[in-house]
């Protein structure tokens, strides 16, 4: 008669057999600290590095999605051989008078300039805008002509296309809707402005090439500009600024008085610290002065 095998006593062999092998082990961890502690190490920080990776990873892809999006149906144009592609520096070759003067036949435009980054919005966007500065014939000699796919197409302003700023900036440009004009504050002014923050706090707000309606970080040199934002009005849009700036500007100021059609005595008034550091503060001042930008558009 055969012999049927115990399956009980099959099972208790398999099982202490793997107790055994187990056991094994962990006296062999516990004779090899050392190794074992350094096995442990390698494990845990090759893991932890796997897993900073791939969430540095996620979040810069993630950041790089938004940014892009951000940018979908805009083109940024300006001149061909500007400084980092015209982003943060207005240089490079003008556009030509002769393509100037076509871009403003375009119905849509109702101010166009020689060198401006601006960003437009074609009606197709397929389309590839030539960039500011290239000759008419290379814009004459693209198929159908991208300028009449020109829809709209903005100057920096304050409010809606502000330019960036990477922080390096001489003086902030802040708007002051109660006065429907601007404050400038400079670097070495510490103290308080009448958008309620301190030229250091605003620095930490715009700067980073950040976008901030109502906030643009400019030059020194700039205010005195004919180029300084045109599109909001100018120089008579200036309500507030340090006395020391004032001074410091005032012969470049009064010429640009000039330019913009203003009084001699308009820089007599801008407001300053010792008029008022608030809206309330200085706004009786300006009424009396009798400021043109009171009775400018409005900036909102």
């Amino acid at each position: 008669m055969p012999t049927i095998a115990n399956p009980n006593r099959t099972i208790h062999r398999r099982t202490r057999s793997r107790y055994t092998l187990f056991t094994l082990a962990f006296k062999n961890v516990l004779r090899r600290k050392g190794i074992a502690t350094l096995a442990l190490l390698g494990i845990g920080l090759g893991s932890a590095l796997i897993i900073t990776l791939l969430a540095l990873a996620g979040a810069l892809s993630h950041n790089l999605d938004r940014t892009v999006s951000a940018l979908a149906g805009r083109i940024v144009v300006s001149p061909k051989d500007a400084l980092l592609g015209g982003m943060y520096f207005s240089t490079g070759t003008p556009l030509p008078a002769g393509d100037l003067a076509m871009v403003r036949r375009i119905p849509a435009v109702r101010e166009a300039y020689g060198r401006v980054t601006a960003i437009l919005r074609p009606s197709d966007p397929m389309v590839l805008l030539p960039l500011a500065g290239y000759s008419r014939q290379e814009v004459e000699g693209t198929a159908g002509n991208p300028f009449k796919s020109i829809v709209e197409g903005h100057a920096p302003t304050i409010m809606e296309y502000p330019m960036t700023s990477c922080g390096c900036f001489e003086c902030i440009l802040s708007m002051l809707s109660e006065a429907n004009g601007f404050m400038i504050v400079n670097r070495e002014h510490s103290g308080m402005t009448p958008s309620g923050m301190t030229f250091s706090t605003l620095a930490g707000t715009i700067g980073g090439g950040a976008q901030m309606p109502g906030f643009m970080g400019i030059g020194k040199a700039y205010i005195n500009s004919p180029k300084f934002v045109p599109a909001d009005g100018g120089l008579p849009r200036v309500v507030w600024m340090p006395k020391a700036l004032k001074e410091q500007l005032r012969p470049q100021l009064e010429e640009a008085c000039a330019y913009w059609g203003l009084d001699k005595d308009f820089l007599g008034k801008i407001a300053d610290e010792t008029v008022g550091t608030t809206g309330e503060e200085i706004l009786p001042f300006l009424e009396e002065k009798g400021h043109p930008a009171l009775t400018m558009d409005s900036l909102i």
